[in-house]
């Protein structure tokens, strides 16, 4: 149970993380035009 938790933990951390990197990468490239 705890590792289910853990991994899914993970899962989301990753996802939040490169949910957070292309919204920065759009908005600087919007920034830019």
């Amino acid at each position: 149970m705890t590792r289910a938790l853990h991994l899914s933990a993970v899962t989301l951390l990753c996802m939040f993380l490169s949910w957070i990197r292309t919204t920065t990468h759009l908005l600087l490239f919007t920034h830019l035009l």
